[in-house]
């Protein structure tokens, strides 16, 4: 499906596919998709703060406080797998220094 929208043949596309430099090339992009993703969840985190704010003395906020929540949880979670990114990152670059890897 994907080598159709490109105009390339299956086969072509999964030979590519094979390829180490294809292989680097393609988790980079992943990861900007995945980053673009995170980032949309990132710029909601004050409207879900307000959001609990806001519904803290309501009669019946329970639905809008759920998903505040869960928005706030899944964006911490976010932020926890960025900041072990950024250290797996600085162990790689101080083994390959070091010359261990």
């Amino acid at each position: 499906m994907a080598a159709k929208a490109v105009g390339i043949a299956e086969r072509t596309a999964y030979r590519w596919f094979q390829l180490p430099h294809f292989q680097e090339v393609y988790k980079g992009a992943k990861q900007i998709a995945y980053d673009h993703a995170l980032e949309g969840l990132r710029d909601n985190v004050t409207q879900a703060i307000d959001t609990l704010k806001r519904n803290m003395t309501a009669d019946e906020p329970a639905v809008q406080i759920r998903a505040a929540h869960l928005y706030l949880a899944h964006s911490l979670k976010v932020h926890k797998y960025d900041e072990n990114e950024a250290r797996m990152q600085e162990i790689e670059a101080a083994l390959k220094r070091a010359g261990l890897i």
